[in-house]
């Protein structure tokens, strides 16, 4: 039998190698990461989960951060991050998961869901608006009154005029 003989740098390679792909398993925290990639390729089947290493540079990455990748035919990969409201790092988590659900306009419903979600918004816009237009009605309304017939305000409510009467002289 004979053997190869390897430089020693290749077999310190191999053990580094192996000893991150344990590391890598470990920090699969029972499976979450590996359960989130599986609901991410249910989604779409060119998403996955990715976290950008310290030296990363390429767009739309950050260095340290998981990301959702999606490897988009004839062209470059697209990466969404996953961060707090803050910008903060955090782990993926199942929000991610439903934000991309609700956001899938491949999906059946999506876009009637998103046209009622308009319209909803359109109604409570002119819902804030006309109470609004009512709210200044009713100032100008007080103002002119105060106007046209000063008295005294008591707690929001008009008492009857002062009249001063003159004293004699």
């Amino acid at each position: 039998m004979s053997k190869v003989l390897l430089p020693a740098i290749v077999g310190e390679r191999q053990q580094l190698e192996s000893a991150l792909e344990k590391l890598d398993r470990a920090r699969d925290r029972g499976g979450w990461l590996s359960y989130f990639d599986r609901q991410l390729r249910d989604i779409d089947g060119q998403l996955s989960l990715v976290k950008a290493t310290e030296q990363a540079c390429e767009p739309g990455l950050i260095a340290g951060y998981w990301h959702v990748k999606r490897d988009n035919p004839q062209t470059v990969p697209s990466f969404l991050v996953i961060q707090g409201p803050n910008g903060e790092f955090i782990e993926p988590h199942s929000g991610v998961l439903d934000d991309l659900r609700q956001s899938d306009l491949q999906r059946p419903g999506a876009l009637e869901e998103i046209r009622r979600a308009q319209q909803r918004e359109i109604a409570d816009n002119k819902k804030r608006s006309a109470a609004l237009r009512e709210d200044r009605i009713e100032e100008l309304s007080t103002r002119i009154k105060a106007i046209d017939s000063p008295g005294i305000r008591m707690g929001g409510t008009w008492s009857a005029s002062v009249k001063g009467k003159r004293g004699k002289r």
